[in-house]
């Protein structure tokens, strides 16, 4: 679709003019015409999700934290160490070994032997393993080739030392049981934490969002009735001045109505003040350029007025209760803090001092030869009885300072994430009751003005007939005007101040966003009808 646009626009400038000439702008004081680009609230949320840069960061956030706990199980891995070495050991003759040589050969043979030679290599295997629960395996297989000690005069045998050995090391005091795994849980749960932040900026977002348009469009609202209010004013300061000039009304009664013209164009003036404010804070949660938040509108119209309003300005303590599981913020402060209890729980057991319990065996086997096979044959040739060994391993540190300081880090980590866990509980609880009656406030506030402008505009129309009628002044209809024209934005301000409140809810009691098979959703209805509120409450 957008290649077939494309191509006709490059094939004749009608096209693009069509285009162009078909689209609505808008003009601003500055004299800068923009298309006007209408969006609805879903868009507004997808487009906000989509840019918003404190949802970007925390992603990454997360993504530091998985790393973190990547790190931290990495503890965990079994280990491979391969290794191969050659060695050539020459060694000078001793005093006794040349009285031994002379003896046996001679002092004119020995007299040209100055060292002793040795030539070995080896290969190796060792593979080790940290159990969670702190017990360290170790397995390592090898093979030693001696090429034989030789000199000018004699050589021993080249021999085969292959060794087959197992280690067991199980810590008795510190880091015994599961203290070694700790560190890896506490680094799952802040990952987890971070996971809830991530929906808790999301559900945010989706407030400011759902908010931001919601003004808009009260802004909107509030220009085309200043709007209007200042063109019938006009309107009336024309067909006065015929009157006056017709000699029917005295010329007085067009100062007030200019003073009350004037007064509308200031009201006016504001409400398009009002406007740009509210298109630069969508447009600036939405990621547009400027261009495109100068012809920003909102699309659509409000929601209805609640039929009915929920008598209840309380919320139950159930309700409260399933608030505090599912609010995301509540559930990462809940799960720092059991982090927080677990380090601190370790760090009062490292000041133990460290005794390790360390069991090993294996079996050795040789062969002799300097055939490359009798190299790999001393694994299993002329073994010899399986050996064992049991050793223990204590270490303290006098003073134990560096364990002490750790623990006094941990307990005041712990604390902190307890304040910090009790103080969200008591702030979000007192918010859900605040929005809760904020809302049903708002909902009857809403009703009431709709009725007032009902009221003032049957009375409007009385006050001008009266005023034909010659029975009523054109004061008297000014006044009705104007209380009009204030019922009128006060029933936008309210229909503003419910759907904030309704949202304000959603965000408090944790609805927002809904989660079902790893998928996090919007319900776009609990932005709109009141409906849900009452299930939410009980």
């Amino acid at each position: 679709m957008k290649i077939a646009l494309f191509s006709a626009l490059l094939r004749g400038r009608s096209v693009g003019c069509a285009v162009l000439m078909a689209m609505p702008w808008v003009v601003t004081a500055q004299g800068l015409a923009a298309p006007v680009r209408a969006v609805g609230l879903d868009e507004v949320i997808r487009q906000t999700l989509a840019k918003n840069p404190a949802i970007r960061l925390q992603e990454r956030q997360v993504a530091l934290a998985r790393g973190t706990l990547l790190q931290s199980s990495g503890n965990f891995d079994p280990t491979l160490q391969l290794s191969a070495n050659r060695k050539q050991d020459n060694q000078p003759l001793s005093a006794a070994s040349r009285a031994s040589y002379i003896a046996t050969y001679g002092s004119q043979v020995v007299g040209a032997i100055s060292e002793v030679q040795a030539d070995s290599r080896a290969l190796g295997m060792t593979l080790e393993k940290t159990l969670r629960s702190g017990v360290t395996l170790s397995t390592s297989i090898s093979s030693t080739r001696n090429d034989g000690t030789s000199n000018a005069l004699s050589r021993m045998s080249a021999q085969n030392l292959g060794l087959i050995s197992f280690s067991l090391t199980i810590p008795l005091m510190r880091n015994s049981g599961l203290a070694a795994a700790v560190s890896e849980r506490a680094n799952e749960m802040e990952w987890q934490a971070s996971q809830q932040d991530l929906r808790q900026v999301v559900a945010k977002s989706v407030l400011s969002a759902a908010n931001a348009y919601w003004s808009l469009l009260a802004a909107g609202k509030n220009l085309a009735i200043a709007r209007e209010g200042e063109t019938s004013m006009q309107k009336l300061l024309d067909d006065t001045r015929k009157l006056v000039a017709a000699d029917e009304l005295p010329a007085a009664e067009v100062n007030l109505i200019q003073a009350s013209l004037a007064d509308r164009r200031s009201a006016r003036i504001a409400a398009e003040t009002g406007l740009l404010q509210a298109r630069q804070t969508l447009g600036n949660l939405m990621g547009l350029s400027y261009q495109e938040i100068i012809g920003l509108e909102a699309a659509g119209d409000f929601p209805p007025v609640p039929h009915q309003v929920p008598e209840a300005d309380m919320v139950s303590a159930s309700a409260q209760a399933q608030v505090l599981e599912r609010r995301a913020d509540l559930v990462a402060a809940r799960l720092r803090q059991e982090s927080a209890q677990a380090l601190s729980d370790i760090a009062r057991r490292n000041l133990q001092p460290q005794l390790n319990l360390t069991l090993g065996g294996g079996v050795a086997g040789l062969s002799e030869g300097s055939a490359p096979s009798n190299y790999y044959q001393a694994l299993r040739e002329n073994n010899a009885t399986p050996n064992a060994s049991v050793a223990l391993t204590y270490q303290w540190a006098f003073g134990n300072n560096a364990a002490e300081g750790v623990l006094v880090q941990r307990v005041a980590a712990y604390e902190q994430a307890t304040l910090n866990y009790t103080n969200l509980v008591r702030t979000v609880s007192l918010a859900v009751e605040a929005a809760h009656a904020g809302l049903l406030r708002h909902a009857m506030q809403l009703k009431a003005s709709q009725e007032s402008v009902s009221i003032y505009r049957l009375s409007l129309e009385n006050e001008k007939t009266k005023n034909r009628l010659g029975t009523s002044t054109i004061l008297n209809v000014l006044n009705v005007n104007d209380s009009l024209r204030n019922a009128r934005v006060a029933q936008v301000n309210n229909h503003l101040n419910y759907l904030i409140s309704l949202a304000t809810l959603g965000y408090e009691t944790g609805v927002l966003i809904t989660e079902a098979s790893g998928d996090q959703t919007v319900d776009l209805s609990r932005l709109m009808d009141m409906a849900w509120v009452a299930r939410v409450a009980r």
